[in-house]
């Protein structure tokens, strides 16, 4: 009877320590199986996390993304409390805009805390570009025209090429290529219309009225070195000796251009955030409090804006 008691008791204890172990590896993955190594898993692999932390921790990648990371609960917090008038276009426009330049802040964050430069880059061109639409809209609700005409552009202009294309028309149906050549019609028949007319946006031009440093000092080096196959872009993956002699690639996370890439991104912000919270009637304190300390950060006198 004894012994029975004994089995019974290590099969409980035995389940028991089972029991555990799956809770422990379900709450602790990284602990039942071997970190995954850069080297096969690249910006995706377990030992990304160490580069992650030490730029979160260390001087000067530090201040900055804590400035970064204060621009962004201060935007959720606005945005939470916005409310907006579903009839008034201009408002609604200019508030889908500035989402969309916080989650490109968020984004350029997660970026750039993994060493991932370039990709950053690319993102923040977006975040310029969109607060670039975003200013001259506030100052000029025929803005949201000329993004209409730019969507029209798009269409018009992806349904003709689909027609071109002899091997990808084969694959169409006579109804897809029916709907694509009534499309096509359809918006032909706005040229010289005014307003109507498929038009691209020229960013330089609308910049120019409403906030022409944004696309010098930023839209334009963010072309070139983010969003554009460019020897900028090309550069950023080569090793090279003190003479420029290429010696290898380079593949891996980048500490370079880190405090660059994250002040533009949070001056490309404040810029969103100056706009959003004029339209929303705010005194501009809080945009100039962030000027700031975006000028104690870099050193520099930041570009001005007019609030209020």
């Amino acid at each position: 009877m004894l012994t029975t008691a004994k089995k019974y008791i290590k099969v409980l204890i035995d389940r028991l320590k089972a029991y555990c172990s799956r809770i422990k590896d379900a709450l602790c993955p990284t602990r039942a199986s071997q970190a995954t190594p850069f080297e096969t898993h690249g910006f995706l692999s377990d030992e990304i996390n160490r580069f992650r932390t030490v730029v979160r921790t260390t001087t000067p990648y530090k201040q900055w993304f804590d400035f970064a990371q204060e621009l962004n609960l201060f935007g959720s917090e606005a945005i939470r409390a916005h409310r907006f008038d579903q009839n008034d276009t201009q408002t609604m426009t200019i508030s889908a805009l500035f989402i969309r330049s916080h989650q490109s802040l968020q984004a350029a964050m997660v970026l750039v805390e993994r060493g991932m430069i370039a990709d950053a880059r690319t993102v923040l061109r977006a975040l310029v570009e969109g607060t670039i639409a975003q200013i001259a809209l506030a100052a000029d609700t025929g803005v949201i025209g000329q993004l209409v005409a730019a969507h029209r552009r798009h269409q018009l202009t992806i349904c003709r090429e689909l027609l071109a294309d002899e091997k990808y028309r084969e694959q169409l149906s006579q109804a897809q290529i029916a709907q694509l050549q009534a499309t096509v019609s359809e918006l032909e028949l706005l040229k010289g219309v005014p307003g109507e007319e498929p038009r691209q946006i020229n960013w330089a031009d609308l910049a120019k009225n409403h906030c022409a440093e944004l696309y010098l000092l930023l839209y334009r080096p963010l072309s070139s070195d983010g969003v554009h196959t460019t020897v900028d872009a090309i550069n950023r993956h080569l090793e090279a000796d003190a003479e420029f002699r290429i010696t290898g690639l380079k593949g891996g996370p980048e500490l370079t251009d880190i405090v660059d890439t994250l002040s533009i991104a949070c001056l490309s912000f404040i810029w969103a955030l100056n706009c959003f919270e004029q339209m929303r009637g705010a005194d501009g304190q809080q945009v100039q409090s962030f000027l700031q300390k975006f000028k104690e950060l870099s050193n520099d006198q930041p570009i001005q804006l007019k609030v209020g």
